[in-house]
């Protein structure tokens, strides 16, 4: 009988972790953004959701740079030619539309990014520290993309 008991205990903590993994493979990871780098679309101390998924242009990811966890916009990947000029950013030698960008006056030479690289930049450019900085990062720096309708 005592045999039984330990059996169904171990089967029941075996369901538990089970269970356990499956839900965090499905669960949000929060997280809380620290800085100015990307106002005005979002603010410090801001409450933001991030999941994995295929990464787009545009897309507000998380990324791990230096040790850092920061919140940045994705404007290039592998194959893109990024130049800014006057803090106007071409993707490919198309002008890109940034509404949600604060103006700056910075420039970037002609950069081709690697493949399985991406090029971030805040939204808050003269107050963002980003690929402009320090060049393109590995797709796989990406801990997630922000979930923004939850924002």
């Amino acid at each position: 009988m005592k045999q039984h008991k330990t059996k169904s205990k171990i089967g029941a903590i075996v369901v538990g972790i089970t269970l356990g993994v499956i839900a965090r493979s499905f669960a949000p990871n929060n997280y809380i953004v620290s800085g100015i780098s990307m106002e005005p679309t979002f603010k410090d101390g801001d409450r933001i959701v991030y999941e994995e998924g295929i990464i787009q242009y545009g897309d507000i990811v998380l990324v791990k740079v230096n040790g850092l966890i920061l919140i940045k916009r994705v404007i290039g990947m592998g194959g893109d030619t990024i130049t800014i000029s006057n803090g106007k950013v071409y993707r490919n030698g198309t002008l890109l539309n940034e509404p949600y960008a604060l103006p700056d006056h910075s420039s970037l030479p002609a950069t081709t990014i690697p493949n399985n690289e991406i090029f971030v930049l805040g939204d808050n450019r003269a107050n963002s520290s980003d690929s402009r900085d320090w060049g393109s990062i590995p797709m796989s720096a990406c801990l997630g993309i922000v979930n923004t309708s939850s924002h």
